[in-house]
């Protein structure tokens, strides 16, 4: 699932429109800057169909103003490197399962669940709280290292 951020600001207008695509569907998520804003989603009866669509949308969005300020798919914005991928591994003594996260610009996946955070400072400070929630419950950081995106 991959989803892509553009950002309006003319005045005092401050705008955010978002689309996230997911095998054969997508979801737009659209308001004002610092808002939930509203939801909308599309389902296609084949998926090859989505994505031109999903494109078509875009298109238009850049058209009107707007600009791309994220993506959570790893993929570089215009004239901008790849994302890295980090991946913090922790272990605890009573358990044989290793807690890891994984970070990739504003995504977050912590052991497959994931979650798109406003900006990529606010995913930094979130790992950095979640690295000390872990530390707490008696959690060691065992390996931080970075990986090719999934």
């Amino acid at each position: 699932m991959a989803t892509r951020r553009f950002e309006f600001s003319e005045g005092s207008l401050n705008k955010f429109w978002e689309i996230t695509l997911s095998s054969g569907e997508y979801t737009l998520t659209f308001g004002r800057t610092g808002t939930a804003g509203q939801t909308r989603t599309k389902t296609f009866s084949s998926p090859e169909l989505c994505g031109p669509a999903a494109e078509t949308l875009v298109k238009e969005k850049l058209e009107k103003g707007y600009r791309e300020v994220a993506s959570t798919d790893g993929r570089a914005l215009v004239g901008e490197a790849p994302l890295p991928t980090m991946r913090y591994t922790l272990t605890h003594p009573e358990s044989p399962k290793p807690w890891i996260i994984l970070v990739t610009g504003q995504r977050i996946v912590t052991n497959n669940i994931s979650q798109v955070l406003p900006s990529i400072p606010a995913a930094a400070d979130h790992v950095a709280r979640l690295l000390s929630i872990r530390k707490k419950e008696g959690y060691v950081l065992t390996a931080t290292e970075e990986v090719a995106p999934e």
